[in-house]
C-alpha cells in the first residue's frame, strides 16, 4: 500500500491512501473513521483495482471543513478530489456514513458512477427515522467526537464492533 501526500481540493487538504492498478474503486469510510479503515482492502484487492480511500474533510489527516458543511458539500468535495486524481468515472463503495455520501454523490453525479456499492447504510435520518430519533442521533454525533478516548471507546466499541 502506498500513501499519497494530501491533495488540495477546493481549499481543503484531503489525505488519501491508494494501491493497485485497474478500474478505480473509491472507498468511503464511516463516521469517526478515516482511510486507515480500508488497509486490508487496499492490500487484498490491489491486484484487481485501483483503490482510492480518502480521509473525508474533518477526518483523519484531512483539514476540517467550515461550519456548516453538508452532505452535498462533501459530495462536491469528493468530485473535486476525483478530478484532481484524473478519475472521470469510478466504482464507489460507501460504508455507513460513507454510504450516505455515496448516495448523494450518485444523486448529483450519476454519470461518474460505474457501480454503487452500499454497505451498512441507509438514505439518511430524515424519512428513515422519526424526527425525535434523528435529533437524538445528531446530538450524539456532535458530542461524542470531542470526548476523551477513555469515554468514547466504551460508548462505541460494544455497540459497533461486537
Amino acid at each position: 500500500m502506498r500513501s499519497a501526500a494530501s491533495l488540495r481540493v477546493d481549499g481543503h487538504s484531503v489525505a488519501n491512501r491508494y494501491a493497485g492498478e485497474g478500474p478505480p474503486l473509491v472507498l468511503l469510510h464511516g463516521f469517526l473513521w478515516d482511510s486507515r479503515f480500508w488497509r486490508r482492502q487496499l492490500a487484498v484487492l490491489s491486484d484487481s483495482f485501483r483503490l482510492i480511500a480518502w480521509d473525508a474533510p474533518g477526518a483523519g489527516s484531512s483539514s476540517d471543513p467550515p461550519d456548516p458543511f453538508t452532505t452535498t458539500d462533501w459530495a462536491q468535495c469528493l468530485t473535486g478530489f476525483l478530478d484532481v486524481l484524473g478519475i472521470k468515472r469510478a466504482q464507489v463503495l460507501g460504508l455507513s456514513w460513507g454510504g450516505m455520501l455515496a448516495q448523494e454523490f450518485y444523486r448529483l453525479y450519476p454519470d461518474r458512477v460505474l457501480a454503487l456499492i452500499l454497505c451498512d447504510t441507509y438514505a439518511g435520518w430524515k424519512g428513515s427515522l422519526p424526527e425525535s430519533a434523528g435529533k437524538k442521533r445528531l446530538e450524539r454525533c456532535l458530542l461524542e467526537p470531542s470526548l476523551p478516548v477513555e469515554e468514547l471507546v466504551p460508548r462505541w466499541v460494544p455497540e459497533f464492533l461486537t
